[in-house]
């Protein structure tokens, strides 16, 4: 596991493995919070 250097974790798995990736997000301005955090959003990848 490798950071993706925004605070993002990078999993390398098996191949013909399933994964789902689950992924949230926040707008920032100036390196501050601006408003709420997004509903979860996921997407699967075949390895």
């Amino acid at each position: 596991m490798r950071s993706a250097g925004t605070g993002c974790q990078v999993c390398v798995g098996l191949p013909g493995a399933i994964a789902v990736w689950k992924y949230k997000a926040i707008y920032r301005l100036h390196d501050e919070q601006v408003g709420q955090w997004s509903d979860v959003a996921s997407t699967s990848e075949l390895g």
